[in-house]
């Protein structure tokens, strides 16, 4: 049997490489011999089929049109012979599988499946189905966007085995298709290296809204994967593979990605062990159903190879393998697909917001929740860009999406629950808020779900680690210190909680105002330092308008008191802001390197109010989109709402929320304005700063 020798304390990089091939080799399959007289039999079997993730991808990737996992971009491939190009292979050079092909003979590399010029005799010799983010499970790696997973895979491989069955001319001469066909297959060697991405990419991951098995006990999601795999590999057994080496999961707990993004990595530890502990499992049942397989499908060869031990020896003994480092990368440039930010970042000091609030500035949040009260139906949005609705609660855009044009934003800053949030994107920004929630948690709970502060702190905790993971601690560090973090929320634990008019949820009233507000700043305190300590640094943080002179609160207010602005809510409102304003300079003073801007909404929105025939409007305190009673305040927004005919010359949309052109003179104030609109400078003065 041909094989590679290497001395154990050789100091050629490659020897790893050697040794695996000795782990994936080292048993008797005569057929693999490349020492066989017999040219036609060696032809046979040098046939190699290849299944995987980008361990050993060669370019299947390149391909998927909708995917960030693509490494077909310098410097992938700067050691690759004869490089003219990257070849979609994750690594500077070649892969264990090209390095096995070689030593067994073979002339030329395994094609991957999806590029086009891999037909004809060419798939003779074998073909590579791997896709980098691929796993055993299908939603794995769903946050890369395209990829192809284990099944999908094997239906490629089914498509393959049809047209070598179809065109089988074996050997110069034409013989029964079946038979050269069954042939090939029990000869050709097939190579499984799955299962670190269903860790790394599904169970570990730290991705917002990735389909995950988080709340899955662990033993369980290993059994899962283990059933599944077990289909898997009966699957190709039952198509005709007979010599079948499967890799197991190496200690992915090891890598730098998992390094930096763990915080219990400590400098000096050389793994992230709960990871490691949970691929050890995976491996050990992996073993078992190796032997089960070869117990039980007839004339089989399943080859477990410990590619743990074998990275784990190297780690442990790197230098005596003539290494250097073993814990960071070679390249620490940015992935192709998540270089928007160094690209941008001298465009503008601020490319990056993140926006943290209630309705006012919600995005499209709600709609994937199960909420009373979503906007995503019309006619919400009819003058949004498009006409359609998005789940914002206003007839077109918010201040926020106006800030952002303001500047130079060219798209809107995408809601975080958004399945298509992921990848390039979110290095520009997410959009957390959430309509009906508030400081605390419970605020709008008759409204059903909606993430609060503390949950939209929560997410944005994922999407950092996403973003870390990405493109690095320190590029990160970079990039949250020069965003802009735009919070706006207290509102509803007013309307929706202290003042409300309902009694499903615990009633605040009970707790004197001067101390529920108190409660509030000493929450929020908290939620805003949180965000300090994940790296924001540049805070406009809004009080809350007068809520008291909503239609809503009018309409309640008609019917008992006369419909004037409601002034014990309106008076909470200020004392609320008062010490919010307190806050800010206390946070500006305490937290080093800060800037907290305090946008005074409630002095803007009352001088609209009053003033409202000076900005050209001609309504001040009915909704345009009407519901029911006084003000047409009692309803939400919907399809039998009455609009009212110039949209532009109301203060309010609906029973609660500014129209588009309230929204676009509050964004202008907000990036222009001077020390009465925002203190103590506007927007674009920090920007410039």
């Amino acid at each position: 049997m041909h094989t590679i020798i290497s001395t154990p304390n050789s100091h050629h990089p490659h020897c790893l490489l050697k040794n695996v091939l000795i782990i994936f080799f080292a048993f008797e399959m005569c057929s693999c011999s490349v020492s066989s007289a017999n040219s036609q039999e060696r032809d046979h079997s040098r046939a190699i089929f290849v299944f995987g993730d980008s361990l050993v991808d060669v370019g299947n990737n390149n391909y998927i049109p909708l995917t960030v996992g693509k490494s077909n971009y310098f410097p992938y491939g700067i050691d690759f012979p004869g490089v003219i190009s990257p070849t979609g292979r994750f690594t500077n050079g070649r892969t264990v599988v090209d390095i096995i092909g070689e030593e067994l003979g073979l002339k030329h590399y395994i094609p991957p499946y999806l590029d086009p010029t891999t037909v004809g005799d060419v798939v003779l010799r074998g073909v590579n189905y791997a896709s980098g983010g691929a796993g055993i499970l299908n939603d794995t790696g769903a946050f890369l966007g395209g990829r192809i997973n284990m099944d999908a895979q094997l239906d490629n491989f089914a498509n393959t085995r049809n047209y070598i069955t179809s065109n089988a001319n074996l050997g110069g001469s034409m013989t029964s298709a079946n038979s050269s066909s069954k042939t090939l297959l029990e000869r050709a060697l097939f190579v499984v290296v799955m299962g670190s991405n269903d860790f790394i990419g599904n169970y570990f991951s730290p991705v917002p809204f990735v389909p995950t098995q988080k709340s899955m006990p662990l033993e369980m999601f290993v059994e899962s994967l283990i059933s599944r795999f077990r289909l898997q590999l009966t699957r190709l057994y039952k198509m005709g593979a007979r010599k079948i080496a499967v890799a197991n999961v190496g200690p992915v707990g090891c890598t730098p990605l998992e390094r930096a993004l763990n915080p219990s990595y400590r400098p000096g530890d050389s793994c992230i062990s709960f990871i490691d502990n949970a691929v050890i499992l995976f491996n050990k049942k992996l073993k078992s159903l190796l032997m089960d397989l070869n117990s039980n499908l007839v004339g089989s060869k399943f080859l477990c190879a410990d590619v743990y031990s074998i990275l784990s020896h190297l780690i442990s003994n790197y230098q005596s393998y003539g290494f250097e480092n073993y814990s960071s990368p070679c390249c620490k440039i940015l992935p192709r697909a998540l270089r928007a930010y160094s690209i941008n970042s001298n465009e503008s000091n601020y490319l990056v917001i993140f926006v943290f609030g209630d309705s006012l500035v919600d995005a499209g949040n709600n709609n994937r929740l199960i909420h009373l009260a979503k906007y995503n139906v019309e006619p919400n949005g009819i003058d949004f860009p498009g006409g359609i609705p998005t789940g914002r609660y206003t007839n077109g855009q918010t201040a926020i999406d106006f800030v952002g044009q303001g500047l130079g934003f060219k798209n809107f800053i995408p809601p975080y629950n958004d399945p298509t949030t992921a990848g390039e994107v979110v290095l520009h920004g997410v959009n957390y808020a959430s309509g009906s929630s508030g400081i605390l948690d419970h605020s709008g709970y008759m409204f059903g779900d909606r993430f609060s502060m503390d949950e939209q702190v929560d997410n944005f905790a994922k999407t950092r680690q996403y973003i870390i993971s990405s493109i690095g601690t320190i590029a990160a560090s970079e990039l949250f210190s020069k965003s802009l973090f735009s919070a706006g929320i207290g509102s509803n634990d007013f309307g929706l909680n202290y003042f409300t008019p309902f009694v499903s949820i615990v009633n605040q009233k009970l707790i004197p105002l001067d101390e529920f507000v108190d409660s509030m700043i000493s929450k929020y305190r908290l939620q805003l330092t949180t965000l300090y300590e994940l790296g924001g640094r540049k805070f406009v943080i809004q009080n809350i308008p007068p809520i008291g002179c909503v239609p809503f609160e009018r309409a309640l207010n008609k019917l008992w008191n006369g419909g004037s602005c409601v002034a014990p809510i309106n008076n909470a409102a200020m004392l609320f802001n008062t010490r919010l304003k307190a806050l800010a300079l206390e946070l500006n003073s305490n937290l080093v390197g800060s800037q907290f801007l305090y946008a005074d909404i409630y002095y803007i929105a009352w001088d609209l109010i009053n003033n409202y025939q000076t900005y050209g409007f001609e309504n001040n305190d009915s909704a345009c989109c009407r519901g029911l009673g006084p003000y047409g305040g009692l309803g939400l927004c919907r399809p039998t709402s009455e609009v009212c005919s110039d949209r532009s010359k109301y203060i309010f949309w609906d029973l609660a929320h500014p129209s588009e052109a309230v929204n676009l003179l509050v964004a202008n104030r907000l990036l222009d304005g001077d020390p009465n609109d925002i203190y103590p400078i506007n927007i674009r003065q920090l920007c410039n700063s």
